[in-house]
């Protein structure tokens, strides 16, 4: 008789994502994909275990013998703990003669989810508490501070500069979404001023994830063997796809540093921080890789999938975890707005925000919903499409970005301006826009050619209402036309 057995890894991104620096973020990453990967493994033998199916923070292992089942279990939620302080686990196990194995160990997961478990060390009265979460501390680092357990692994993981002789935990991840070149590894930046070259240009925080993945795994009726086998196939995916999107635009001949980094790749999902004027095209090669390297797999029926996303568009001193949210909250925006009817695939969808004041708000913020009249309209007018095709309405990035570009033709503070009159008085933005128009005549109409692609009503209108998704909405391309000027023009603090 054998065992199933599942582990869950809860507040991963929290982890991730707590660190100040990026070599502290970096460093988590790289831990945890220790544990979901070959540290896991090479427990596991040591128990006669064997991992079948890994992804999205967990695994399902198969055990030949309860002996070793319960010597796993007791050691492996220490293993998690010491390598990456602050992860909560959540653990389970079945006989493999249970009916449907895989169902029943997500219900026993399910019950063990809302144990929380006690924070270690405790942080007593008398214990040195960390400036940057107020944790338990334990040892100081090189610069003198106090820092909690996870800071120090965090540390540890990327400590060192890339060494081909002593490479790092974070090399060792590194390596999988750039290859084995030398150069291009030492290349890759390990502080966000080595991403800018100036703190106030803007950052990009990006989240990508792939669309009906969760559809086609419900539909393989918990076969374990075809669930690794897709999940392999689409991690590997997702990472060739990392891969030619970082190598085509995050690599400068003439600049030190790489302009940015992935720093989360693993099963259908990407997340990365690079220099915001990279961010729409590393997105726009990143999905056309995707499709395209899922479609040689076979996934899907040979049809492929699609990938959406979110971008944050932050400051450079902005907390990780805040853009991180913003941008995961973005994706999942797109990914509503995309979902297809049953049979009906999802489109390659980007949704973007800039953030210019100090805390990120919240979705609703983001996607620029606003009182007009008696009703309501968006400032954004996305998610856009990725690439060619046409989904109810949506309008393409390639189209958006055209016509961003295009307003640096007009003076900025004309622009502001105007924008500022759309957001405080938008019911008088029509006439404000007529004058707009006259002012700049000169430089209008080769503006109004980028535009009208659009919408061919934009010409005459600041405000139109055009059917979005499954709505009609009230929408303007002026707010987000502005945030493609800024950040791909390189653009300081606007």
């Amino acid at each position: 008789m054998g065992w199933f057995y599942r582990f869950e890894l809860k507040a991963i991104q929290g982890f991730i994502f707590a660190g100040r620096r990026l070599r502290e973020v970096v460093g988590a990453s790289a831990l945890i994909e220790l544990l979901s990967d070959g540290g896991l493994r090479e427990i596991a033998a040591q128990y006669n275990g064997t991992v079948r199916y890994r992804a999205a923070g967990g695994a399902t292992l198969h055990f030949n013998d309860k002996i070793g089942l319960e010597g796993f279990a007791a050691r492996w939620p220490m293993e998690v703990a010491t390598f990456a302080p602050g992860v909560v686990l959540t653990q389970a196990w079945v006989e493999d003669s249970t009916p449907q194995p895989i169902s029943a160990l997500a219900r026993k997961l399910g019950a063990h989810r809302n144990l929380a478990p006690p924070a270690m060390p405790s942080a007593t009265p008398v214990i040195e508490r960390s400036p940057y979460g107020a944790l338990a501390t334990n040892k100081a680092n090189d610069e003198g501070q106090f820092i909690d357990q996870a800071t120090r692994a965090k540390e540890i993981a990327q400590a060192k500069s890339w060494n081909p002789k002593h490479p790092t935990l974070a090399d060792e991840l590194s390596r999988r979404f750039v290859g084995d070149d030398e150069a291009r590894l030492a290349k890759l930046p390990r502080e966000l001023t080595e991403i800018t070259g100036h703190d106030g240009y803007y950052l990009a925080v990006i989240h990508a994830d792939g669309n009906d993945v969760g559809r086609l795994v419900q539909g393989m009726g918990g076969d374990i063997e075809t669930m690794a086998a897709f999940s392999e196939k689409l991690s590997h995916a997702t990472e060739a796809a990392a891969r030619t999107a970082s190598l085509k635009h995050l690599f400068d001949d003439d600049s030190a540093y790489a302009l940015g980094r992935p720093i989360v790749v693993g099963g259908d999902d990407i997340t990365a921080v690079v220099r915001a004027d990279r961010a729409l095209p590393f997105l726009e090669t990143y999905c056309a890789a995707f499709a395209e390297e899922t479609r040689s797999a076979g996934l899907n029926n040979g049809k492929g999938l699609t990938a959406s996303a979110g971008v944050a568009f932050v400051r450079a001193g902005h907390p990780f975890r805040d853009g991180y949210r913003l941008a995961e909250g973005l994706c999942e925006h797109a990914k509503k707005v995309g979902r297809g009817e049953e049979g009906e695939g999802s489109p390659a969808l980007v949704a973007f925000h800039r953030v210019s004041a100090s805390l990120a708000g919240d979705i609703s913020e983001a996607i620029g919903e606003q009182r007009v009249g008696e009703g309501t309209a968006h400032r954004s007018m996305g998610p856009y499409i990725v690439g060619p095709g046409q989904f109810r309405g949506l309008v393409s990035l390639s189209a958006m970005r055209a016509f961003g570009q295009s307003l640096r033709k007009l003076p900025r503070g004309s622009i502001r301006e105007m924008l500022r009159i759309l957001q405080e008085r938008p019911a008088a933005a029509a006439q404000h826009f007529e004058r707009f128009k006259q002012i700049n005549a000169q430089s209008w109409n080769q503006v109004q050619e980028k535009l009208i692609p659009i919408d061919h009503r934009f010409g005459s209108e600041i405000w139109v209402t055009r059917q979005q998704g499954n709505k009609e909405t009230k929408t303007t391309a002026w707010f987000d036309a502005h945030t493609i000027s800024v950040i791909e023009g390189r653009a300081k603090n606007s």
